[in-house]
């Protein structure tokens, strides 16, 4: 299986800023970025913050995402 590409998966709007996540690349290795982003007032692009996490492997993904259920089962979020 070939590498994907970076691409931009998905955004949530919060407020003035936005929730991003991304397939990136970096010195050759593939990763999941889910990253807030602002407005630059003078370049009006958006520009990453600190505020995030990088994603490297896929047991730190499906523990991510089980974390994140056990908290959407915990708060009664579910569908």
């Amino acid at each position: 299986m070939s590498k994907p590409k970076p691409a931009k998966l998905g955004e949530i709007d919060k407020h003035e800023n936005k929730l991003e996540v991304w397939i990136q690349e970096y010195n050759g290795h593939t990763y999941l970025d889910a990253r807030e982003r602002y407005l630059c007032r003078e370049t009006k692009e958006w520009k990453p913050t600190k505020k995030g996490i990088t994603l490297t492997s896929a047991d730190e993904a499906q523990k991510i995402i089980s974390l994140l259920n056990e908290g959407v089962s915990k708060l009664g979020w579910e569908k």
